[in-house]
């Protein structure tokens, strides 16, 4: 939810909640570092910026959860109807 409220320029918010002293907080304000600033080439200073070890392995964390999901292939749906029946509408 937070990766949705957030802005381009939420910088100084997203390195506070980074250091959050709760894990789920740090989590999802990396997620949205890497999901703001990942493309950009920016990611790398907020990794060496971030003095607290908690919010650079909650950003880390994220930043390699983000390439799995990038190398991973589409899986097909294991609902889909066999070869050559009709298939199932949800």
């Amino acid at each position: 939810m937070l990766r949705k409220c957030v802005r381009y320029d939420d910088r100084e918010t997203l390195l506070r909640l980074a250091s959050h002293r709760d894990y789920w907080v740090r989590l999802r304000a990396a997620e949205a570092i890497v999901q703001l600033y990942g493309e950009s080439g920016l990611l790398d200073d907020f990794v060496v910026e971030v003095e607290d070890r908690y919010a650079r392995d909650a950003i880390n964390q994220a930043i390699a959860e983000r390439k799995m999901m990038a190398q991973r292939s589409p899986m097909r749906d294991r609902r889909a109807a066999p070869q050559g029946a009709p298939e199932a509408r949800l």
